[in-house]
């Protein structure tokens, strides 16, 4: 159930929901992650937060940056 055609879907879900809970503040989106029990809900880093901003578009940046060296590099080994 947990493997299968469906495991990646499922595996985004949940790494979703792990970047919501500490994103969310009690007054803007409150994330129910224990729905639909009762939540103790985080008041999270706002996503508005200048702080919080550059080190999400630094990291999605260096993201982006090894995914290139790394095709690079393979691209090489493969000639």
């Amino acid at each position: 159930m947990l493997f299968g055609r469906n495991a990646w879907p499922k595996a985004a879900w949940a790494l979703h929901i792990l970047c919501d809970i500490p994103t969310h503040s009690t007054r803007f989106f409150p994330t129910p992650y224990l729905w639909p029990f009762h939540t103790p809900f985080v008041n999270g880093q706002s996503w508005g937060n200048k702080t919080f901003m550059l080190a999400n578009y630094s990291l999605i940046g260096l993201a982006y940056f090894f995914i290139f060296l790394f095709r690079k590099l393979n691209l090489r080994f493969l000639k």
